[in-house]
């Protein structure tokens, strides 16, 4: 996984939305969605600026999801 932190964002998001109202779980998604666009935007920024990071991004296939996305 390589942006375990907005995986866990993700993840505590979820938990209090499931705790607070099933209604909250829309705006849990609309935050995934912007964080997985950002994240598509780190990672260009990430693959031009360091050689390595390609290397790096094959052998952590998933963004955010483990097995999934």
């Amino acid at each position: 996984m390589r942006h375990p932190v907005y995986s866990g964002g993700l993840l505590f998001a979820s938990g209090i939305s499931l705790a607070l109202s099933p209604w909250a779980l829309a705006a849990t998604g609309a935050l995934a969605v912007v964080w997985a666009l950002k994240a598509r935007v780190e990672e260009e920024f990430l693959h031009e600026r360091y050689p390595g990071y390609a290397e790096y991004s094959s052998r952590t296939r998933n963004r955010l999801i483990p097995f999934v996305y």
